[in-house]
Order: C-alpha cells, then structure tokens, then sequence
C-alpha cells in the first residue's frame, strides 16, 4: 500500500499527500497490525512520525506482537524517534509491552542503545521494569547480550543488580547468554555486576561464549 511504502521509505511528501489531501486514514493497518506510524518510527523517520502524530495516529497503537512505535524506535535504536515519542506519550506508554512481556527498555538495553536508554529514563521508563515471559530486568538483558556500556548505565540509574529472574538468576549470571562475548568483555561486565552487591559471579570461561542464543526472550 501507497502508505506504508512511503512511511517506510521516508517520503513525507507523498505521505502528505496521501493522509492530508487523499484523506488516508493515518490508522489504517496492514494484516500483521503495522500502522503508518509504527513503520516509520521503526525506520527512524522523525518527520512522518511526527506528521501523523500531529495527523491524529494513535502514539500507543501495536502490530501483532504488541510492538508499539516507541518499541520499534527503541529497537532499532532511534533516539530522535524514542525522544520525541516519550514526549508526546502519557506516562503509560513507557511500560507498553509485547506479547513477550517485554519493554521498550528491555529492547534498547539488549541491543546497546545508550542514548535510548537515557531518554527513557529521563522520562520516568522503570529501570527494574520485569518482562513477564522470563523475569529479566533491563539489567538483565543488557548483560546478557553483552553490552557493558548499558549494563553501566542501568547500574547508574540504580539497577538492582541482585534483583532474579524466574530461574533464580541474577544478571551476573547471564553475562553472554544470547550473544557471544569475548572474554574481555566477560569480565568487564562481572566486575561491574559484582561492585554492584553481585558476588559470586561465575568464573569467566577459556573460551568466548558459543552464542547460542541470538533473541532477548531466553526462559531457561
């Protein structure tokens, strides 16, 4: 559809053509629940997004997995797109969450998206906030995914780094769980973990972490 395609592709101009002359609906959304906004925000286009908001697209619409358009910003790491969503957004849109459970918080944090995660928390997003499928904090998926940089910043903000997951386990635990690591990285993300009441981190391995999880959502 017109619509979409140009959400997509970044093409305000037809956009407006499309939503302010045509009279396209800016709510209008295709068989997987992906609106015009949810598109554009998920390729960082601050301009669409802000047009259809001013348009009257619904900020807190989801697609079929409950993504809503800061999650899609949030995932891909938008921070222009995350900043201008959290301050359009009411304050329940920060714990909008996916069919998994899980936050936009989580999303930034899994994929190292410091800036992300700053405007989120600036704007009041929960730095302990649980995703239900697993129990996992932001803390949580951060140092699972090996990013030290959001494990240090989530520390800052106050991350209970004793806080456990379903599975009883803290985020010291999970140091490379869903990405391989380097054994540098390893340590440096134990020892921010463990000067944060975490200790009894397990031993860094001889060898970087087999990756044998790529997804955010690990139960087990």
């Amino acid at each position: 559809m017109a619509l979409f395609n140009s959400a997509i592709s970044g093409n305000l101009t037809r956009v407006r053509l499309l939503v302010g002359q045509l009279g396209m609906d800016p709510e209008t959304s295709n068989a997987m629940g992906w609106t015009p906004l949810n598109l554009a925000a998920l390729s960082g286009h601050l301009d669409i997004v802000a047009y259809l908001v001013e348009s009257g697209a619904n900020i807190e619409t989801r697609q079929r997995w409950g993504q809503s358009p800061l999650g899609s910003a949030a995932i891909n790491g938008h921070v222009n797109v995350v900043r201008f969503l959290m301050d359009h957004s009411p304050p329940a849109n920060t714990s909008s969450r996916d069919s998994d459970g899980a936050l936009p918080i989580h999303y930034a944090s899994q994929f190292g998206f410091v800036d992300c995660l700053k405007v989120m928390l600036e704007h009041g997003a929960d730095v302990n906030a649980v995703a239900t499928i697993n129990g996992w904090t932001p803390l949580h998926t951060a140092a699972a995914a090996g990013q030290a940089e959001a494990v240090e910043l989530l520390l800052e903000w106050g991350a209970d780094a004793g806080a456990r997951d379903r599975g009883g386990r803290r985020a010291v635990d999970l140091v490379g769980m869903t990405v391989a690591v380097t054994r540098r990285q390893y340590r440096e993300i134990g020892c921010l973990l463990e000067r944060r009441r975490c200790p009894g981190a397990s031993p860094a391995p001889e060898e970087a972490s087999d990756g044998r999880h790529d997804n955010m959502m690990v139960s087990g």
